[in-house]
């Protein structure tokens, strides 16, 4: 009876696998690919301005894609192994477990899989133990493994979540560093929180390490975004983790998520943030105005005059919007900055002396207290380029 019943049991199984690698050879290539392409560029920071700023920062539409599939073609090795990976930069770890589970029982020799089990595994188990050192109230985001030279260290991202009317929200933003000694973990540094300047929450946020600074280690970045419509406000840190320490290499704020791009081709990046001008514009008339930090001296640093070219456009841009709006102080003052950049400093001391001259006599007599600090740092900050470009 028990040869029967293994029997049985043999030839029931070996219909499942057939099924299942019938159900596989169902699944178009195309959609296949669609999917693995949403996956590759999932949890990637922005290289260039999109008017989408949700996808390339989370896995949650390579996610929906793979189920998607596996709804309407069934189980797949590679569908569940993508659906995994997704859950898994998502920090959904226990689903991910399940679903290598499922792959790795349709494909039971594929190391890398059992490799990618044995990581999702430890980090749910890093995630759970991780709670108890955390702050009240706080959900585990993600957590990475880094290989330190005093053993293995985890980065935890970790929040306090919400679910809002239209998304999801995170507020008390904060990256946590354990080292895991056998079933325990040990609190080695923990963050401040990260948030934008003027907004204390996000409804996306990350963690990643990927080598910006062409040092040959991974760095850590934390980027979080409230997604809005002409207003994204983001913010972006970036840490370094060297000889057991943790030291901040730059905390951004930007009205649309950050970009970082290696504008001059050299392994180093540079880091974008935005901000609108234009003090008498409409938003939707407003120009973006860029900061860019670079990396120098082990440090990322404001370096807008290393890199006049990407100031061209903008330069046109606003002086467009000059003839429509000649007494803008704003304009004034920000066309001075890039004529600056562009080291024409006889132009930039005109642009600043005009928008000077404008901006006393249409608001001198501002008595408003919550814009008080604003007109006096603006005075100053202007008279002190006039007096750097009249010495």
């Amino acid at each position: 009876m028990a040869r029967l019943f293994r029997l049985i049991s043999c030839i029931f199984i070996l219909v499942v696998i057939i099924c299942s690698n019938a159900a596989a050879a169902k699944v178009p290539e195309k959609t296949l690919h669609w999917a693995d392409r949403l996956l590759a560029t999932a949890n990637r920071p922005f290289s260039q301005w999109s008017g989408d700023c949700r996808r390339p920062w989370d896995a949650l539409d390579a996610k929906d894609a793979y189920l998607q599939a596996i709804k309407k073609y069934g189980r797949d090795a590679r569908l569940l192994t993508g659906l995994a990976r997704s859950q898994m930069l998502l920090g959904e770890y226990s689903d991910a477990v399940r679903n290598y589970q499922n792959a790795l029982q349709l494909t039971p020799r594929d190391k890398k899989l059992n490799n990618e089990l044995g990581l999702v595994v430890l980090s749910e188990s890093v995630s759970k133990l991780a709670i108890e050192s955390l702050p009240k109230s706080h959900k585990v985001i993600r957590a990475l493994r880094y290989p330190d030279q005093k053993g293995m260290v985890w980065f935890v991202l970790s929040a306090v979540h919400q679910e809002g009317h239209f998304d999801d929200e995170y507020s008390d933003i904060r990256l946590t560093v354990f080292q895991k000694r056998s079933s325990q973990l040990k609190k080695l540094w923990q963050s401040d929180a990260l948030h934008h300047s003027q907004l204390d929450s996000a409804n996306i946020i990350s963690l990643l390490l990927e080598d910006i600074t062409a040092d040959g280690e991974p760095d850590i970045l934390v980027p979080a975004i409230f997604v809005g419509g002409s207003w994204a406000p983001s913010y972006l840190a970036v840490f370094r983790w060297h000889n057991g320490k943790m030291r901040k290499l730059l905390g951004v704020s930007s009205d649309l998520p950050l970009i970082i791009s290696d504008f001059n081709h050299d392994g180093r990046y540079e880091i974008n943030n935005w901000h609108v001008v234009g003090w008498n514009l409409s938003h939707a008339e407003q120009p973006y105005w860029t900061n860019i930090y670079a990396y120098k001296n082990d440090k990322y640093q404001l370096a807008n005059g290393d890199f006049p070219r990407q100031y061209r456009e903008l330069a046109a841009d606003i002086k467009q919007r000059l003839k429509t709006y000649p007494n803008d102080w704003e304009l004034l003052k920000y066309q001075g900055i890039i004529c600056q950049i562009q080291r024409r400093p006889a132009m930039a001391l005109r642009y600043f002396k005009r928008a000077l001259r404008i901006f006393r006599t249409t608001l001198g007599d501002e008595t408003d207290p919550e814009f008080k600090p604003r007109m006096n740092h603006e005075i100053q900050d202007i008279e002190r380029r006039i007096g750097a470009l009249s010495r």
